[in-house]
């Protein structure tokens, strides 16, 4: 059974690599044509990076005034400002003191600083120390068990992993809910 068939595979596996050639190489055209072809590609193309640059604007156009961004413009360093206003064709930042305008097309891109960000960053310390409370009472139940034997666990045991388990877990989502994370909503170097 083996024979055969590993023969019909070393015949697809060798003649697989042969060169074949069903045409000749065909060259391109130079009639009209397939000019109006070439023009009309690349109007799209064109069209598409349009309509995605439009989409990740309206991304930023959604910030509400206050929020705090880090914007970057051309040839400049990466600086944090709050929203005062933004349009379609420039945005209005400050810095606490002072107001600028930067175009659009200056802006090389602009990142959303966000806090509590993940499914920690939304439970929090109390419903950190809840999952953790849980989780580890049941991994310090079920770890007694295993080595004690069923029968000669109590409830020590899980109020011991249940109070360990539910500071640690209440301190990671503490620490979840304050962390600041930045997204990426606008770049502009990307889509021209």
């Amino acid at each position: 059974m083996q024979v055969a068939v590993s023969i019909p595979l070393i015949v697809c596996l060798v003649t697989s690599t042969l060169p074949l050639e069903a045409q000749d190489r065909m060259e391109p055209a130079a009639g009209p044509i397939a000019r109006g072809i070439a023009r009309e590609a690349a109007r799209l193309t064109v069209g598409q990076l349009a309509s995605s640059a439009d989409a990740e604007w309206s991304r930023v156009r959604q910030l509400a005034s206050g929020s705090r961004i880090i914007v970057t413009i051309e040839g400049a360093q990466p600086v944090e400002r709050r929203v005062v206003r933004i349009d379609e064709s420039s945005l209005t930042l400050s810095n606490g003191q002072v107001a600028e305008r930067v175009a659009r097309n200056n802006v090389a891109e602009i990142r959303a600083v966000k806090k509590g960000k993940g499914v920690w960053g939304h439970l929090g310390p109390l419903g950190g120390y809840f999952v953790g409370a849980l989780s580890g009472g049941y991994a310090v139940g079920r770890t007694c068990q295993a080595v004690q034997g069923r029968n000669q666990c109590d409830s020590g045991a899980f109020l011991l992993g249940t109070l360990m388990g539910g500071i640690s877990g209440g301190l990671y989502g503490f620490s979840a809910a304050h962390r600041e994370t930045e997204e990426v909503i606008y770049g502009y170097r990307l889509v021209r």
